[in-house]
């Protein structure tokens, strides 16, 4: 089995290339086992100190907090600065996710598809023109699940009505999908006019969810246009 050394990342890259599919595998596998080991290691001696709360998660994202806390408490000084970016990016990635599954969680593409009942290119047309929010998560888009309803007088074939005006405000600002998700789901308490007196919090997706009248939908608009700004609500 061909074997990946701590040479420099050029010259492991051109190794690669050189094995097949079977070895690349292999290797990949062995890794996995190295970075383990590492963590078992560190685990037993008590270098790291794991949270007892972690084993109430899915065992993917247990895995991801194990490797977070071991990279952090045991090698966090000798990480190069593009390890220390993307540890911060798996750490953020981790949060992300986990706050979306507490949201509600997401539909899969064929999922939302299968649930709207229309083919796979209008899905495609419905996300890049913004009436359908889309996270990419792992190189696939996934739609949360906020954003559709199965009530006929609150839904536009399927969605919730208003998702489709506001994201599409969003969209014109190309703001991140993260950024775009939170304008709908992040916590709010400041009064709507003609929607809410802010004396309990919310968020933007419960109120579409209730139903919001036309004339008050302008109110959203308008928060959707200074969202992302100095001036926003």
């Amino acid at each position: 089995m061909a074997v990946v050394t701590s040479e420099s990342h050029s010259q492991k890259l051109k190794a690669l290339t050189e094995i097949s599919k079977l070895e690349l595998i292999e290797v990949m596998a062995q890794r996995m086992q190295n970075a383990l080991d590492r963590v078992i290691t560190a685990m037993k001696t008590g270098a790291v100190d794991i949270e007892i709360n972690t084993l109430s998660h899915s065992d993917r994202l247990f895995m991801l907090e194990v490797l977070e806390y071991e990279s952090i408490a045991s090698v966090l000084g000798q990480l190069t600065k593009e390890e220390k970016v993307l540890l911060r990016r798996l750490k953020s990635k981790r949060m992300f996710a986990q706050q979306v599954k507490n949201d509600g969680g997401v539909l899969t593409a064929k999922q939302a598809q299968e649930l709207l009942s229309v083919t796979r290119q209008t899905m495609k047309s419905w996300r890049e023109e913004g009436r359908l929010l889309a996270l990419s998560m792992d190189n696939k888009f996934v739609y949360p699940t906020f954003q559709f309803t199965a009530t006929d007088q609150n839904s536009d074939r399927g969605i919730v009505k208003g998702v489709g005006q506001l994201l599409k405000i969003l969209k014109e600002k190309q703001l991140s999908d993260r950024m775009e998700y939170s304008f709908f789901l992040s916590v709010r308490n400041e009064p709507i006019q003609g929607i809410c007196d802010g004396q309990q919090p919310y968020t933007i997706a419960q109120l579409l969810k209730v139903g919001v009248p036309n004339e008050a939908l302008t109110e959203l608009e308008r928060l959707a246009k200074l969202y992302g700004t100095a001036d926003q609500a």
